[in-house]
């Protein structure tokens, strides 16, 4: 190009038109690169969300809970989610996909692990994945997890009490599971929990909650066991952890105490950013959790 800057060309056709023309190619080239950098970040726009209450190893029914934003650019109604897990398959519409009247739409899917395996198969690994789908036809994958499923029956061995001097042998009842949370409680065979933040945040950054600073907010959820062979609602009075994941350090707080069979409900306030973390522990001492990573930022008086 700067070979084409010929002094004597520009004499005769005058110097500013010779320049006029060379930053119109360079305008030109701009204008193209700039397109071309734009368009990948437009066609990347799609519906965001993420699932939570998965656990490995799984047994019985895994209740997934898939939370979603429509498309920011087209706006489309979000209309499904799926959860595939080896031969099983589930597909649940959202009740709000427009977000109308909270945000980010939720949604439950119960994944049965039990049909997951072939025949009578009860032990193996399989792939979790979770996609959501909009009004236009729009799919996303928003989980992708390869989990053990463990549907294997565990029998319980009691521990046999002598009473010295009595000659007789007391074994205690079969227990029904292992503590949720602590040590404390009723007890809770192969916890499912599910939980979400049930209040509305100030806003949504890359799919996290954003939450004022010092403002208490609503958590809520449900904790299922096994009970007589049969998937119920925790006891009353089942207790799950609370636990904050803060600058790489795991800080415990006050457990969550059941006052209503299988919901979980509890208000928590927080100075800075964090992941909550909702634990329960089951008797073989498997661990599930449910992590929520919340933004906390501070807020001015009268913008709340």
């Amino acid at each position: 190009m700067l070979r084409e800057l010929n002094l004597c060309g520009a004499r005769e056709q005058g110097y500013r038109a010779q320049m006029g023309r060379m930053l119109g190619r360079v305008m030109g080239l701009g204008a193209v690169l700039a397109v071309a950098l734009v368009a990948p970040s437009v066609a990347s726009a799609a519906a965001n969300g993420s699932a939570a209450g998965w656990r490995t190893p799984a047994a019985g029914t895994m209740d997934l809970l898939v939370q979603a934003t429509p498309d920011p650019i087209t706006q489309a109604d979000l209309r499904s989610a799926t959860a595939t897990l080896g031969s099983a398959t589930i597909t649940e519409s959202f009740a709000d996909g427009s977000c109308s009247l909270s945000c980010p739409a939720v949604v439950s899917l119960a994944v049965d692990t039990f049909a997951a395996l072939p025949g009578n198969v009860l032990l193996g690994d399989r792939l979790l994945v979770v996609t959501i789908e909009d009004a236009t036809g729009e799919r996303k994958e928003i989980l992708r997890q390869m989990i053990t499923i463990d549907n294997r029956p565990h029998v319980s061995t009691p521990t046999v009490t002598v009473q010295i001097g009595s000659g007789t042998i007391n074994p205690p009842a079969p227990s029904q599971g292992g503590s949720v949370g602590g040590d404390s409680g009723p007890s809770c065979v192969a916890p499912q929990l599910s939980m979400r933040l049930a209040q509305k945040p100030l806003r949504y950054r890359r799919g996290v909650p954003v939450l004022a600073r010092g403002r208490k907010y609503r958590y809520a959820g449900r904790l299922t066991c096994r009970i007589n062979g049969r998937r119920q609602p925790a006891q009353r009075g089942t207790e799950v952890q609370v636990l904050n994941r803060l600058r790489g350090s795991t800080i415990s707080k006050p457990s969550i105490t059941l006052r209503k069979a299988g919901d979980v409900a509890v208000r928590l306030a927080y100075r800075s950013s964090r992941v909550v973390i909702f634990r329960v522990r089951a008797a073989d001492g498997d661990l599930v959790r449910v992590r929520i990573p919340i933004r906390v930022v501070r807020v001015k008086k009268g913008r709340r």
